[in-house]
């Protein structure tokens, strides 16, 4: 039997008010029709940290480091192909961004599923909870997402610089 790791999350929220403050949101004007492109990877990490949150752009991640990440209580935003739950071909790796909130691991520790929240799923099976297989999502993985954790605390907090003489207090 499987170890389920997953994490339950209060950042989910409605940000898309949000985006228009931080210029975050991409859409493509064209003649017939504006096209949307989503959101910018720096944007989302800006909007996380104006809420409290600690996040982080990154790059070249595997499945081993998201399940480190969850560990750690920090949650992924992660780049994937919008194929991913199909089940045909899937032609790139980005183009979409799911919430990575758990895995599920076999007896030795390996990555047997990523459990992704994506509420553009085409079914209720591929939104809330949706367990995609590791091979499967690694195949549609860009590597790229924004991490995101918990809110900073005294305990957390990055140490400041002392203050030079003179500076204004």
């Amino acid at each position: 039997m499987a170890n389920i790791l997953v994490l339950k999350s209060s950042i989910l929220g409605q940000y898309s008010q949000s985006n228009a403050l931080i210029d975050g949101y991409l859409a493509e004007l064209r003649t017939e029709r504006p096209v949307e492109k989503g959101w910018t990877h720096a944007a989302l990490a800006q909007l996380a940290a104006g809420h409290g949150l600690r996040a982080a752009q990154a790059s070249d991640l595997t499945l081993d480091d998201l399940v480190e990440h969850l560990r750690a209580d920090r949650l992924i935003i992660a780049s994937v192909s919008s194929e991913l739950g199909e089940g045909g071909p899937l032609t790139r790796r980005n183009g979409h961004l799911v919430l990575v909130t758990g895995a599920a691991l076999d007896g030795q520790g390996r990555v047997e599923a990523v459990i992704a929240h994506n509420p553009s799923g085409r079914t209720a099976a591929l939104q809330a909870s949706a367990r995609i297989p590791a091979a499967r999502f690694a195949e549609g993985f860009s590597g790229r997402g924004i991490v995101i954790g918990p809110p900073q605390t005294a305990d957390t907090a990055p140490p400041q610089p002392p203050e030079s003489p003179g500076s204004p207090a």
